[in-house]
């Protein structure tokens, strides 16, 4: 398959990368997690945690400047090399695992020797980040002959401890706890700097004074990139900020690791020079929340100019940067030129934007009730009744209670929007208080495509107004916090406009709280929103509902208005739930019509809304990006005044099932989680080639295995060696098997792996004939049973039998322990192994 093939099927380059890019993200944060906690080896974990971060970075820079970068995402290999870096990762995030606690590294030692496989682990990424041309933004951060000076002094410090407290044949789960605090003690053990100056002489150490100026550094670093992730406009110059910040922040967490071997640290200027980096950092958070904003932005631009202030602090930074001995770190990632023409394209247009859109103010007022005439036929839709405001003007008259007296606050502060439903004020009828609204004669566009279908001429103007009212919305600072096409209403002439909102609320304020509504509108909510529905966490309750959640639900309004049809229809609230947190969606259609302009607009619909309903909040849709993409597409597509303005129901075939064949448009699934055991691939399905192996495909599936595993993928390691064991590709090489079988058991932790390696280990066995091999042979065979049996992630059945047998009867010339071999037979019965119950009936136990 060629690189334009491959992405052909694409809605954007992004779509594909996103899996893999979302898998490498968390594999980051998990190997980073693990530095933190490691109880030994800090230090080997710590040059693995920095060494990913920086590629980490390098990877932001690369997405935030995807457009540009365009030629080497398109290309296959280049993927592939992404491919291969996520497996990379997981390799080093089991690495990391096994050696930071004292338990897991006695167990380590005995499968390969640390420093080599660290070694190992090192110059793979080292490849994958070249061959990703991430070299230059993260060569500055690595030191090799430091590097080896750290690994070794960890490994002796380790080994010199268990010398000490253990015999290295121990077994792991004889191992007293109580010791894991003293060991704790002993790894992190860190040297505390001799002599001070007289400013730091009141100071612990070194770092208890810079902690609180480096810790709100580091918030403020957090806040400008959550600003980036949630900016409606000027989304490129707030990335340009947060190219630099993240790039400090690098520096800050790289040069603390090494704080005792820093003497700048001892200044008082170096110190001042923090307090100063904080302060930048801090203008720099307001700049990028004032202009991130459309209704900051307008205010912004009269009181200066908004390019000029990016200059000045851009320069205020770097000379900081500068006085820290940051710039060698950050000066790599800085292109002058290009963020100038960044900042300029991003600010032109808004300016564009901002030129098209006008909003007038409104006050909110008192209408006497006298003003208000029955209609000549009057009209009851549930709570809400029409009437004739000054005899003349339809209204709809909607009772006021203690919900939606938030909604009267809101339509108030709203002013007028030709794309808003138009608030006249309130009133009292029968007693009682309302508020007195524009009245939709065709009721809510859930109704009207109930009842019709509507021509897609006419869909793309009610998106355009839809997204027109949200842009309006977004210069009053205000969230509308439940978008769909029930809360659109339809007038006389089919305009649209947004109403209802009870649940807005302004951008500032705390989030509404939408547990009454979530069992409904979970159709149309954010991934981001659901999980914090149904968290039992109180923290995630805080500032959840950003912008793009509102991207988002726009998205799936899209989608409904495309189909007209609600989403997940005949779904309850779980399975929505685990459906969109595991990164799917709503099925994409294609529709069967007679006029090919029909075919062309949904297309489009349907890549407007994989691109607003992505999973990864800040790569969503922008609001220029999609106002300038409806605007096309209104110009392309008009509405002719000959056209019908409705269809009767059911005319068109939207998803193309009147014609009785399904054409499913393939969206790659998002996962938040890497897989523990077989992963799909959007190139290489490793699953598609184990469904072929079941059919006894066995060509096509070792083509696919053999894919898999020069992308370092343990799973498909295992399966190549099985094929090389048995020949099922063509001929037997069970030496080249051994060695493949090995690699998976080792890089992946995996005990199912591990627990085959002993078995092909123990028919090596009975061919074996020199007795130091034979020797060498039976240890290794009791070190991947005792690997999968006490695998903390899966405790693998069958390797608990095998070792029951071999210490009950002594097997493999090891010391018999029936205590030890009835403890594993029990365990494996308890886990339903037959042979284990048929051997524990046998002993009479």
């Amino acid at each position: 398959m060629s690189g334009k093939e491959f992405f052909d099927a694409a809605a954007d380059i992004l779509t594909v990368y996103s899996p893999v890019i979302g898998a490498v993200n968390v594999l980051v944060d998990e190997i980073c997690k693990i530095s933190e906690n490691a109880v030994c080896f800090k230090e080997i974990c710590r040059i693995m945690a920095d060494r990913v971060k920086a590629a980490e970075y390098s990877i932001d820079k690369i997405i935030r400047n995807i457009e540009r970068k365009k030629e080497d995402f398109l290309d296959k290999s280049y993927y592939l090399t992404f491919e291969r870096f996520k497996n990379n990762l997981t390799q080093i995030k089991e690495f990391c695992k096994n050696v930071s606690k004292l338990k897991a590294e006695q167990r380590f030692l005995h499968a390969t020797d640390v420093k080599k496989k660290f070694e190992q682990l090192r110059d793979d990424l080292d490849r994958c980040i070249v061959d990703l041309n991430f070299a230059f933004d993260v060569s500055n951060a690595i030191d090799r002959a430091e590097e080896s000076q750290r690994v070794d002094t960890s490994l002796n410090e380790v080994k010199e401890l268990l010398k000490r407290l253990y015999k290295l044949d121990e077994v792991i789960d004889q191992v007293d706890d109580k010791h894991d605090d003293g060991f704790k003690q002993v790894c992190d053990k860190t040297d505390v700097v001799a002599q001070r100056k007289e400013f730091f002489d009141a100071a612990d150490d070194i770092l208890t004074a810079y902690i609180p100026v480096i810790d709100a550094a580091k918030s403020y670093v957090e806040e400008i990139y959550q600003i980036y992730e949630n900016a409606e406009c000027n989304k490129e110059l707030c990335a340009v900020m947060v190219g630099r910040v993240k790039s400090a922040e690098f520096s800050i967490n790289k040069i603390v690791k090494n704080i005792e071997k820093k003497g700048e640290f001892n200044n008082k200027s170096y110190y001042l020079a923090f307090e100063r980096l904080k302060n930048h950092l801090s203008r720099i958070k307001e700049y990028c929340k004032t202009v991130s904003r459309l209704k900051g932005y307008k205010r912004f631009l009269l009181a200066t100019d908004v390019k000029n202030k990016f200059g000045q602090l851009r320069d205020d930074f770097d000379r900081c940067m500068t006085d820290l001995n940051f710039a060698v770190d950050v000066s790599n990632a800085i292109d002058k030129e290009e963020e100038t023409q960044r900042v300029d394209e991003s600010l032109k247009e808004i300016k564009e934007l901002l030129k098209r859109h006008h909003n007038l103010d409104e006050a909110t007022k008192k209408i006497d009730t006298s003003e208000l005439d029955d209609p000549k036929k009057p009209i009851i839709r549930g709570k809400v009744f029409k009437k004739m405001y000054k005899s003349l003007i339809e209204v709809a008259c909607k009772p006021i209670d203690g919900q939606n007296k938030n909604e009267m606050a809101i339509l108030g502060k709203l002013g007028l929007s030709p794309q808003i439903l138009k608030f006249h004020g309130h009133s009292t009828v029968n007693n009682s208080p309302v508020m007195i609204l524009e009245w939709a004669e065709l009721g809510n566009l859930k109704d009207l495509y109930e009842k019709h279908d509507i021509p897609w001429t006419r869909k793309i103007q009610i998106a355009k107004d839809i997204l027109l009212g949200l842009l309006f919305l977004r210069t009053e600072n205000v969230f509308h916090h439940d978008v769909r096409c029930e809360n659109v209403f339809v007038l006389k002439d089919l305009s649209v406009k947004l109403g209802n909102f009870g649940f807005a609320r302004e951008v500032d304020s705390n989030s509404r709280n939408l547990s009454s509504l979530f069992t409904y509108i979970v159709r149309w909510m954010a991934p981001e929103l659901i999980k914090k529905y149904i968290s039992q966490s109180h923290d995630e309750y805080k500032r959840i509902y950003t912008f793009n959640c509102e991207m988002f639900s726009f998205g799936m309004l899209l989608w409904e208005l495309c189909y007209e049809m609600l989403p997940y229809a005949e779904w309850n609230t779980k399975q929505i739930s685990d459906h969109v947190l595991s990164g799917k969606r709503e099925k994409i259609l294609k529709g069967k019509f007679a006029n090919p302009d029909d075919k062309e607009i949904q297309l489009e619909f349907i890549k407007i809304i994989q691109d607003a309903w992505c999973h990864q909040s800040e790569l969503r849709i922008t609001i220029p990006a999609l106002r300038q993409r409806l605007e096309e597409l209104a110009n392309k597509f008009p509405i002719h005044l000959d056209e019908p303005p409705l269809l009767a129901e059911g005319e068109l075939d939207l998803d193309g099932l009147k014609s009785g064949v399904l054409e499913i448009i393939d969206i790659p699934e998002i996962e938040e989680e890497v897989p523990k055991d077989i992963e799909e691939s959007t190139v290489i399905s490793l699953k598609d080639g184990i469904d072929m192996h079941i059919k006894k495909e066995y060509k096509s599936a070792w083509e696919f295995f053999k894919q898999n595993a020069e992308l370092n993928n343990p799973v498909a390691k295992f399966w190549v060696g099985h094929y090389l064991f048995y020949g099922l590709h063509g001929e037997k090489d069970p030496i080249q098997a051994r060695k493949y079988f090995k690699e998976a058991a080792d890089e992946n932790n995996h005990a199912e792996l591990q627990c085959r390696y002993s078995i092909l280990l123990n028919n090596d066995l009975a061919k074996e004939t020199d007795e130091a091999a034979k020797k060498q042979l039976r240890e290794e065979i009791i070190r991947y049973f005792e690997l999968a049996a006490n695998n903390p992630e899966n405790r693998n059945v069958n390797a608990m039998y095998y070792l029951g047998d071999i210490y009950v009867a002594g097997k493999l010339k090891v010391k018999k322990d029936e205590e030890r071999g009835l403890n594993y037979l029990r365990l494996a019965a308890n886990g339903n192994n037959e042979r284990a119950i048929a051997l524990l009936k046998m002993l009479g136990k």
